[in-house]
């Protein structure tokens, strides 16, 4: 009897850890909307519509960061569509730091601006997965070094 209790107690203490992991882990609202979206090609209906923009004939990495804060309950910052701008929105966090939501500024050399923005989705060693628009024409996850990071706001 007290062998089948403590196991019992054991298996409810171990299901209660692993909720709360994968409820950390998964539930960024700003994350999760991207993730999402992973996939969806640009100059489609159904991207112009959630980007508010026609993306074949503007930089949209910004509208969709605005796109995935807005679903996080935030407020993007005023000039959303420019890279650049999203380095002075929130509060600077160091790069040792990067949670999943956070919003990553990096250096690119293929936008006009230099920079690109995207979401945190995830952080392992020397690289940071990020989920963002107008990556490979469309929205797009996967992992870039740390090096290239200009800022992390949350």
């Amino acid at each position: 009897m007290l062998y089948r209790t403590a196991a019992l107690l054991a298996a409810l203490i171990s299901s209660v850890i692993l909720s709360a992991t994968i409820s950390t882990v998964y539930a960024n609202p700003a994350a999760r909307a991207l993730e999402r979206l992973e996939g969806m090609k640009e100059g489609t209906r159904r991207a112009n519509r959630i980007m508010g923009v026609n993306t074949r004939r503007v930089p949209w990495c910004g509208h969709a960061v605005k796109y995935a804060v807005r679903k996080a309950g935030k407020k993007p910052v005023a000039s959303y569509a420019s890279a650049r701008a999203w380095e002075r929105w929130g509060k600077r966090v160091s790069k040792r730091s990067i949670r999943r939501g956070d919003v990553v500024v990096f250096r690119s050399s293929y936008s006009k601006s230099g920079r690109h923005v995207a979401i945190a989705t995830a952080v392992k060693g020397n690289k940071v997965k990020v989920c963002g628009g107008n990556t490979r024409d469309r929205v797009h996850c996967g992992w870039r070094p740390k090096s290239r990071i200009v800022t992390v706001r949350r």
